[in-house]
C-alpha cells in the first residue's frame, strides 16, 4: 500500500491532499504503549517504539502530527477506554492514519480490535502497525483482518466465531446459500447453491397478480391454503416486497 501524503506540523512546502475540496488536510498520528510505568523489556520500551515509528515515517518522507504515549496501560484495557488510546480516536478524522509499532500496542483483545476496527471503517481512517506487513496494510480495510483476529484470538469462543463469520462470507461469495431456511420459492441444491421451486415460483407470480388487482392480504392467505401452502399475511408481504434473490 502507497502512503498518502500526509499533512504535518508547520512545514516549506505543505503536500497536495488526495481531495481538492477537502480542505482539512490528512494527518498523520502514531502511538505507543507501554504495560509499566517505568518499562523494563524492550519490547514495552516508549522509546523504542516510538524511534520505529519515526524512522518508519522518515523513510517515507513522513512527518507525525502528533504520538501519543500511553504508559502504565494493561494489555486487557481496551484501546477506546485507554486515556490516551482514547483522546487519538477522537481526533481521528476522514484520510488520517493511525501508526503503531506493533499490532499488540494497538490492541489486547480480538474484541478490542474488532470494535476499534470497525469504527475506523465508519469514520473513514486508517490503522496501521508496523508488524503487520511492514505497515502497508490498513487493517480496517484488509480483507485478511479477519485471519489475523482469529490468529489473535486463539481457541477462545470469540475466535471461533469469527471463524464460522469467515466461512460464511467466503461461502457468500461463491454463491453459496449462507445457512437458515431457505425462502420461499427457493431450495438448497446439491452445490450448496439456492435454487428455484418451480411450483411455488408460479404460486408467487399468481400473488403478485392478485395483489395488483387490489385482492387484500387475508384473500392471498385464504388462496395459499387452497394450493396447500399454510403461510401467513405478513409472510405473504415479505415475498411480495422481496425483490431479487438472497
Amino acid at each position: 500500500m502507497k502512503a498518502p501524503r500526509i499533512h504535518s506540523a508547520p512545514h516549506p512546502s505543505p503536500p497536495t491532499i488526495r481531495n481538492p475540496s477537502v480542505q482539512r488536510h490528512p494527518r498523520l498520528y502514531g502511538y505507543v504503549r507501554s504495560r509499566e510505568q517505568r518499562p523494563r523489556s524492550p519490547k514495552d520500551s516508549l522509546k523504542q517504539q516510538s524511534d520505529e515509528l519515526t524512522a518508519w515515517a522518515g523513510r517515507r518522507g513522513l512527518v507525525f502530527f502528533e504520538v501519543m504515549f500511553e504508559q502504565g496501560s494493561d494489555v486487557h484495557v481496551p484501546l477506546f477506554k485507554r486515556p490516551q488510546g482514547k483522546a487519538v480516536l477522537e481526533r481521528m478524522q476522514d484520510g488520517d492514519w493511525l501508526v503503531a509499532a506493533r499490532f499488540d500496542r494497538l490492541f489486547g483483545l480480538p474484541e478490542d480490535a474488532h470494535e476499534s476496527l470497525t469504527l475506523a471503517r465508519e469514520r473513514k481512517f486508517e490503522v496501521h502497525a508496523l508488524d503487520v506487513d511492514a505497515g502497508r496494510w490498513c487493517l480496517a480495510k484488509s480483507r485478511a483482518l479477519n485471519t489475523v483476529l482469529i490468529a489473535f484470538a486463539g481457541y477462545t469462543r470469540y475466535g471461533q466465531s469469527l471463524q464460522r463469520k469467515a466461512v460464511k462470507a467466503n461461502e457468500a461469495t461463491l454463491g453459496k446459500y449462507r445457512g437458515g431456511r431457505p425462502p420461499f420459492g427457493f431450495q438448497v441444491g446439491p452445490a450448496g447453491v439456492l435454487e428455484e421451486v418451480a411450483d411455488e415460483q408460479t404460486f408467487i407470480m399468481q400473488l403478485h397478480e392478485m395483489r395488483a388487482q387490489n385482492f387484500s392480504y387475508k384473500k392471498l392467505q385464504q388462496f395459499g391454503v387452497e394450493r396447500g401452502y399454510h403461510l401467513t399475511g405478513p409472510g405473504i408481504r415479505k415475498i411480495l416486497m422481496r425483490e431479487s434473490l438472497p
